[in-house]
């Protein structure tokens, strides 16, 4: 899954941020992998569209059949909606999402937040639309609010 942004190479003629955010990703998304607990099977692309009510309640549809760290199955929900950035990169919103999941999960917001940046960087080198995707900008508002959570 992470091989896209792995094997990426930092190009010098996107933003410095943006050079600094991906390479952090890949840092972070190596340590992650190396670091896994709680493995699990995953739904692997989990998030508002792949939810429906039904009369059986809530189902998840669409999975890409994962096996890894159960926190990653939630990294998701952070970019999400896709077509509204300003919602999905609202860092109050970060910062409570983060809150509440890791509850529900009863780990760290650090550790979702972690899992949320890593995962973050996949989209961004799989567009290759580095300077203009608005999810570069959810990527910075990620490691934002990560620098700032605690344990």
């Amino acid at each position: 899954m992470f091989a896209a942004l792995l094997l990426q190479k930092i190009d010098v003629r996107w933003p410095h941020e943006t050079q600094t955010s991906i390479a952090a990703s890949q840092t972070l998304a190596k340590k992650l992998l190396s670091q896994q607990i709680e493995i699990c099977a995953l739904h692997g692309d989990l998030h508002h569209d792949n939810i429906r009510l039904s009369d059986r309640g809530y189902l998840a549809f669409d999975p890409k059949g994962l096996i890894g760290d159960r926190a990653y199955d939630l990294a998701n929900l952070f970019k999400n909606p896709v077509d509204a950035p300003a919602v999905f990169g609202d860092p109050d919103r970060i910062t409570r999402k983060a809150e509440d999941l890791a509850k529900a999960l009863d780990t760290s917001p650090k550790r979702i937040l972690s899992w949320a940046v890593a995962h973050c960087g996949l989209p961004i080198v799989w567009i290759g639309q580095i300077a203009t995707d608005p999810l570069v900008h959810q990527l910075h508002s990620l490691q934002a609010a990560l620098q700032t959570s605690p344990d």
